[in-house]
């Protein structure tokens, strides 16, 4: 017996294909064929070593969205604050646009700087009593 055709086993018929996008493009491009979830990725510069990539600059960015994002969560459970869950939120799954993930990444700095400057003051009004 065959193995079904919409199957994620190496043994799978699948058939290698090399694209050529545009950079102008790519993140959509990308971003719409990981939303099939029928693509595989291979890194055709892997001798390249990361800090060399075109990319590192937006992937350090994205880090710092991640931990400032951990942070969030780490000072709302310190407060005890309800979260909405997450199917409370449309499309949770799909890849945000690049303009969002920017203002994603001003809005958490900005967040960040409040959420800190508000933990001094605390701290500062605690050792006043």
């Amino acid at each position: 017996m065959g193995v079904p055709k919409d199957t994620l086993f190496r043994s799978a018929e699948m058939s290698l294909t090399q694209l050529y996008i545009a950079n102008e493009i790519g993140r959509e491009v990308v971003s719409a064929l990981g939303e099939l979830g029928e693509v595989q990725f291979r890194d055709l510069n892997s001798e390249t070593s990361a800090f060399q990539k075109t990319f590192t600059k937006e992937i350090r960015r994205l880090d710092n969205v991640e931990r400032q994002l951990r942070y969030f969560k780490a000072q709302i459970e310190k407060q005890s604050l309800p979260m909405r869950p997450q199917h409370d939120f449309p499309n949770i799954l799909s890849a945000p646009s690049a303009s969002e993930i920017d203002e994603l990444a001003e809005r958490s700095e900005t967040l960040e700087q409040r959420i800190t400057s508000l933990n001094e003051s605390y701290e500062t009004l605690k050792k006043r009593e």
